[in-house]
């Protein structure tokens, strides 16, 4: 079984049969792969993207500043808070944060609001945000895509890689 995203577990129920039988940790939880299966389709359509990328972004009221090569990761003098995305894409006029929210992980108030913080944060630092639901993602993939396709073109398209 492997742990394909790193993901922490403390402790999870299960039967043997589902523990033999799973090909990945979110077997054991019946969580489907949904990022899995929205990196496999941006990749079919070009979109490169950066898995589970780490963003520092100031504490709301700081002086941010650029950081090394890249301006979408921002450092305050103090304090800052780190956020980690499930996918980046990086565009000629600013990036894109996707984000992909399944039942049992984004379903308590607390998270909700975790939610709401971690976007405005974002917003602040130039980030665009989407936010796709499992639901989005299992029975409305191409319509998730779509956004997602939208957002790059209003960003001026993929930011070309350097060598």
């Amino acid at each position: 079984m492997r742990n394909i995203i790193p993901r922490r577990v403390s402790f999870g129920f299960t039967d043997f049969a589902t523990l033999r039988s799973a090909r990945d940790i979110l077997e054991l939880y019946h969580i489907a792969p949904t990022e899995q299966i929205v990196e496999k389709r941006l990749a079919r359509l070009g979109i490169p993207v950066i898995s589970q990328y780490v963003v520092a972004t100031p504490l709301q009221g700081g002086d941010m500043r650029g950081s090394g090569s890249s301006p979408f990761f921002l450092k305050e003098s103090g304090k800052k808070k780190r956020y980690r995305l499930d996918f980046a894409v990086f565009c000629k006029t600013g990036a894109l944060a996707i984000e992909c929210d399944n039942r049992k992980a984004h379903s308590s108030k607390l998270q909700k609001h975790k939610d709401v913080q971690k976007n405005a944060a974002l917003k602040r630092s130039g980030w665009r945000i989407i936010r796709l639901t499992e639901d989005d993602i299992l029975y409305n993939l191409n319509r998730s895509i779509s956004r997602i396709q939208k957002a790059v073109l209003r960003l001026g398209g993929i930011l070309p890689l350097r060598s």
